[in-house]
C-alpha cells in the first residue's frame, strides 16, 4: 500500500483542481463583485466578455452580488496595490489551503492558451501580452454609477503574465467618499490569440493617505496613438477603461481584429498614470469687480498697463473742481502707467472710493480758460452750453464704463497682443472723445 503525506496529497488535489478549472483570467480578491467565499475553485469570473448586453457584461453581470460588508482593495497614494491574476481562484493566495506562496505557479496560469499570448511560457519579456490596468469611480453606489465614471489609474504592460502584478498609486488620487469608492480590472488581449473578447470586473475599493482636494475630472475615451513617440492623437488627461465588442455600451469601435489595448499604443503609461489632472485648464487671473464711482467730469483718461502683463487695465473718468468749458479747451491726455504700482488705488476701487487719476489738466490752462468762460453773458449761449454738457457729458460716462468693463475682461486673456490691441482702441477713443468736447463746447 503507498503511503502519501498530507502536503504530497494536498499538492497533487491543487494540481488536478487547476487543470480541471483552467480557463481565462481574473484579478482576484473578496472585495470583488461576484466573489464566493464559499467555493475555493471558483472560476466563473474569468468568463470573457463578447457580444452582450449591456446588463450582461456590466459588472461582468454580478451587480447584485456584492462583496462581504467591509472588504475593500485599498490604494495607497504613492504605493503600490499588489493584486493577483489568475485562470482560478485556488491558484491564488485566496486559496486557504495554500500555506506556501512556493505551492503556486509563478504565472497567471499553468498554460499560455488562457493567458491568449504568443509568447513562450518563462519568458521575461512577452512582447504579446497587451497589459491590463485598474479603474476608479468616486462612487460606492453600484446602481447609479455609469461606465464613464471611471477612470484608469494604473497600468501594468506586461499583464496578464506573472501571476503577482503590481499596480503603482498615484500621489495625487483624491480620497474616496464615505463608502468608499468602485473599481474596475480591465484586459483585451491579443487579435493573434484566440477569439477576441474584453475583461471587466468591479471591486470596492478606497484610497488610503489622500492629500488630494481635487476631484479628478471626467475621462474621456482613450484614443488610438503612440505614447510616447507620437502623441498627437492621444487623450489629454484622465481616461476611461476600455469597453469594446458588445452589443450595447461600447466606447469603442474598432473593428474585431483591431482591439483596443491597456499600453503605450492608447496613451496609457506604464505604472501609476500621473496626468489625471492634466486636462484641467491652468487658473486664469480674477477679475476685479466693477468700482461704482460716478465721474463727474467730461474728460476721459485712461489708466492702463504696459509694463506688467497681469495688471488690471482700467477707464477712468477724471474728478476735476473746473467747469466742462474750461477743461474743453484744454488738451485731452491719455496715459499709459500700471494700475498694479499703487495697491491703495485698488483697496480704494473695491471700497467704492473714487480712483485717483493719474493725470489732470495742467493748472495755468485751467485758470486761462476759466477766466474767458466767465466773461460769456448770454442767457441763451448759458442754457444751450448746460444741455450740452449735460449730453456729452452722458455720453462719456456711458463710454467710459463700457470700455472700463472692456479693459477689465481683457486684463483675464492669457494673450499680451488681444490686451495692447484693445488699449490701442481705448486711447483712440479717449481722443476723439476730447476732440468732440473741443468742436462742440469752444
Amino acid at each position: 500500500m503507498v503511503s502519501l503525506s498530507i502536503s504530497t496529497l494536498s499538492a497533487l488535489v491543487l494540481a488536478l483542481v487547476v487543470k480541471d478549472t483552467a480557463a481565462h483570467i481574473v484579478l482576484w480578491h473578496d472585495a470583488m463583485f461576484g466573489w464566493d467565499q464559499y467555493n475555493i475553485n471558483q472560476n466563473d469570473a474569468v468568463t470573457p466578455l463578447a457580444d452582450m448586453t449591456f446588463d450582461e457584461w456590466w459588472f461582468h453581470g454580478y451587480k447584485d452580488k456584492k462583496p462581504a460588508e467591509g472588504k475593500f482593495i485599498e490604494l495607497p497614494v504613492g504605493g503600490v496595490f499588489k493584486g493577483e491574476v489568475a485562470c482560478n481562484k485556488a491558484q491564488t493566495t485566496w486559496n486557504p489551503e495554500i500555506t506556501d506562496e512556493s505551492q503556486l505557479d509563478e504565472f497567471a496560469c499553468h498554460d499560455v492558451g488562457p493567458m491568449h499570448t504568443t509568447d513562450a511560457k518563462g519568458s521575461e519579456n512577452p512582447t504579446n501580452v497587451k497589459g491590463c490596468g485598474l479603474a476608479i469611480a468616486y462612487t460606492s453606489d453600484e446602481n447609479t454609477v455609469k461606465p464613464s465614471d471611471f477612470t484608469v489609474f494604473s497600468v501594468d504592460h506586461a499583464c496578464p503574465w506573472k501571476r503577482r502584478v503590481d499596480f503603482p498609486v498615484p500621489a495625487d488620487l483624491p480620497a474616496c467618499p464615505e463608502g468608499g469608492c468602485l473599481c474596475s480590472w480591465g484586459w483585451v488581449h491579443s487579435p493573434e490569440s484566440g477569439s477576441e473578447q474584453m475583461y471587466h470586473t468591479v471591486y470596492r475599493c478606497k484610497v488610503t493617505g489622500a492629500t488630494e482636494t481635487r476631484a479628478l475630472p471626467a475621462p474621456l475615451t482613450a484614443n488610438k496613438c503612440d505614447y510616447p513617440s507620437d502623441t498627437a492623437n492621444c487623450t489629454v488627461g484622465g481616461k476611461q477603461p476600455h469597453y469594446w465588442l458588445q452589443k450595447e455600451g461600447n466606447n469603442n469601435f474598432q473593428d474585431y481584429y483591431d482591439p483596443p489595448y491597456y499600453n503605450e499604443k492608447y496613451g496609457f503609461m506604464q505604472g501609476a498614470q500621473t496626468d489625471l489632472f492634466a486636462g484641467i485648464a491652468p487658473s486664469r487671473p480674477t477679475v476685479v469687480a466693477e468700482s461704482s464711482v460716478v465721474p463727474t467730469s467730461t474728460v476721459a483718461t485712461v489708466v492702463s498697463s504696459s509694463e506688467v502683463p497681469s495688471a488690471q487695465p482700467t477707464l477712468v473718468v477724471e474728478s476735476s473742481t473746473t467747469d466742462v468749458a474750461s477743461s474743453a479747451s484744454t488738451s485731452a491726455s491719455v496715459v499709459l502707467s500700471t494700475s498694479s504700482t499703487s495697491s491703495s488705488s485698488i483697496a480704494n476701487s473695491s471700497s467704492g472710493a473714487a480712483p485717483t487719476s493719474v493725470v489732470s489738466s495742467s493748472s495755468s490752462a485751467q485758470a486761462s480758460t476759466s477766466a474767458s468762460s466767465s466773461s460769456a453773458p448770454a442767457t441763451t449761449t448759458k442754457s444751450t452750453g448746460k444741455t450740452c454738457k449735460r449730453t456729452l457729458h452722458n455720453n462719456v460716462v456711458r463710454q467710459a464704463r463700457r470700455h472700463t468693463r472692456a479693459a477689465r475682461v481683457a486684463a483675464t486673456v492669457e494673450s499680451v497682443r488681444q490686451r495692447d490691441v484693445l488699449l490701442d482702441r481705448q486711447r483712440l477713443l479717449a481722443e476723439g472723445l476730447a476732440i468732440m468736447a473741443r468742436s462742440k463746447l469752444v
